[in-house]
């Protein structure tokens, strides 16, 4: 099962026993899901967005669709536009597809820096990935780089610039 936080969890009773390689040899997802179980669940695929990565969300998200599609899941394909930077278009966009769950393909700002997670955890869809401050909080790469240093997780020497810091 996929939490709203985007958090992946077994269900009970359905984990493989075998780990990772039994799970694949027998069926089961990683997550101790069927794979039958998981092709009924109706699945949006979020592509698009309206930043500089747009053209190639838009490939990348009809490329989803078409594989996900090719092996028989449920598939409603929603391209995102500059329409829902309105928060409240796309949330009834959302609610009227009645989505199980979502795969987010929009790539850059509003898909990778936790506004849209923050919309999907709102509306209890679950998805794939990390959830909205973990998200908010990678965008901010000088702050990831603190944080990680903080916590003693190995990072290369790093510097932050901004338009002020001399050449």
């Amino acid at each position: 099962m996929v939490e709203p936080a985007g958090r992946v969890v077994p269900v009970k009773g359905e984990a493989s026993p075998q780990g990772r390689e039994g799970a694949k040899r027998n069926g089961r997802g990683a997550e101790g899901l069927r794979t039958k179980q998981l092709k009924r669940v109706r699945s949006g695929v979020l592509f698009g967005g309206w930043g500089g990565e747009r053209p190639i969300s838009l490939l990348s998200g009809r490329k989803v669709v078409e594989g996900l599609r090719a092996s028989g899941w449920r598939i409603v394909p929603i391209e995102v536009t500059s329409k829902d930077r309105n928060p409240a278009r796309l949330k009834r966009r959302l609610r009227a597809a009645r989505l199980d769950a979502v795969f987010n393909i929009i790539h850059g700002t509003f898909g990778e820096d936790g506004q849209l997670q923050a919309i999907l955890d709102g509306l209890s869809i679950p998805y794939p990935g990390s959830g909205a401050l973990a998200s908010s909080l990678a965008m901010q790469k000088a702050f990831s780089k603190l944080i990680f240093e903080e916590r003693g997780i190995p990072t290369a020497p790093w510097q932050a610039l901004d338009r002020e810091t001399p050449s």
